[in-house]
């Protein structure tokens, strides 16, 4: 197991410890608090680790203008994480793990589910996944 993969896997981890008392404390309805939390921790605990500037997670945060990011609003990413398949081979954008009910999505906690692409649907198996750093496609 790569050491990214581990820390995303530690993100998702402190995500289902910590993500309740966050909505609490956002009070619920204000997403665009939740959502600069998550980026927050996001470069701390995944991007610091990797001396690269990473692809946001999920929406990212809405604190900065126009910028995706919390710290250093001003850089642009070079990197994002990527989900290699290990049942099919492919390889998916990582966007941010939610819960899956076979059906449909949500991001309520427990997280067991990385999804991929919003339309058409990618999901996959958090456990048939390696989590991989790749370098961001140009934009």
């Amino acid at each position: 197991m790569s050491d990214i993969h581990a820390s995303v896997l530690r993100f998702r981890e402190f995500l289902n410890a910590s993500k309740p008392i966050a909505e609490a404390a956002a009070d619920g309805g204000k997403d665009y608090l939740l959502d600069d939390w998550l980026q927050a921790n996001w470069e701390v605990m995944v991007e610091a680790r990797t001396e690269k500037y990473i692809l946001h997670y999920g929406e990212g945060a809405d604190c900065n203008g126009t910028s995706c990011r919390v710290w250093l609003p001003e850089i642009l990413p070079t990197h994002q994480i990527a989900c290699r398949d290990l049942t099919s081979g492919l390889q998916h954008k990582f966007i941010k793990f939610i819960r899956w009910d076979g059906q449909k999505y949500s991001e309520d906690t427990p997280l067991t589910h990385i999804l991929c692409n919003y339309d058409p649907l990618v999901v996959l198996v958090i456990e048939q996944v390696e989590l991989i750093l790749v370098e961001c496609e140009p934009m």
